[in-house]
């Protein structure tokens, strides 16, 4: 599995859905509202993000190359998720409510 996967995945769960069920906002759409999420994300969230779901790094192995505590990995990387979650369910009322700029 490669890392958008990875982060689709995580972002279906916080949403309590199965990949693909309940979006009509399409999926090219999708991807660059995630894209740019992430691009605003500050860096030390992206290298979180970068080495957790494409290189495939645990917790504790982020945390001793980062020199973070494996509570403070977790922290940056659910808060990374949730900008981002929140970016693609705003994009998402936005598409249902006919805002489809």
């Amino acid at each position: 599995m490669d890392g958008s996967q990875a982060v689709w995945r995580e972002l279906h769960g916080k949403l309590g859905q199965k990949p693909g069920g309940g979006w009509t906002l399409p999926l090219p759409r999708r991807l660059r509202v995630v894209a740019d999420a992430v691009e605003t994300l500050p860096e030390r969230s992206r290298v979180l993000l970068a080495l957790r779901y494409y290189e495939g790094l645990g917790l504790e192995e982020l945390s001793d190359a980062l020199g973070l505590t494996p509570k403070e990995v977790h922290r940056g990387i659910a808060l990374a998720v949730t900008r981002i979650h929140r970016a693609l369910t705003k994009a998402e009322e936005q598409w249902r409510a006919g805002e489809r700029a």
